[in-house]
């Protein structure tokens, strides 16, 4: 003998009903609603946003250390900058290193090569054989190459 389970709603008594759960503090809530009352229930929810994990990992964090210890330790991580410094620090590299103190006007001798019939990345690399470094970068960007042609200075 088969047996079907039909589910009726928790508020209207309609057939068709679909089980959902809501959840309200710590209290996890399941009620029985039709089609047309879940669209009543649904129209003015919105989508939960996920949490940042630093932010929770902060959170949990801070309520396990005593205050003077998560201080001191907030204190010591701030003091050692940002990742790309401490590897500079680590292998001894400043981060101009290897730049010039002149500012020759790269733009000026980016048309120079480009009138030689020299490609952007063409362009990058023999910038980079005569000295001439990016600021933050350690090849030239063709396509900044090009934006620096064709916008004028600032």
């Amino acid at each position: 003998m088969a047996e079907k389970t039909i589910l009726i709603c928790d508020r209207c008594g309609a057939d068709g009903a679909q089980r959902i759960q809501v959840v309200v503090g710590s209290h996890r809530l399941i009620t029985d609603l039709c089609p047309t009352d879940l669209a009543e229930l649904t129209s003015v929810a919105r989508p939960l946003r996920r949490a940042r994990r630093a932010a929770s990992v902060a959170r949990t964090t801070s309520a396990r250390r005593p205050p003077a210890k998560a201080a001191t330790r907030k204190a010591a991580t701030s003091k050692r900058g940002s990742t790309r410094a401490r590897k500079n620090r680590a292998i001894g590299a400043h981060p101009a290193a290897g730049r010039s103190d002149q500012k020759p006007d790269v733009a000026d001798e980016v048309n120079r090569l480009r009138s030689q019939g020299l490609s952007y990345r063409q362009v990058g690399d023999a910038l980079l054989k005569r000295g001439i470094k990016p600021k933050r970068s350690a090849r030239w960007n063709p396509i900044v190459l090009s934006r620096m042609v064709t916008r004028p200075a600032a």
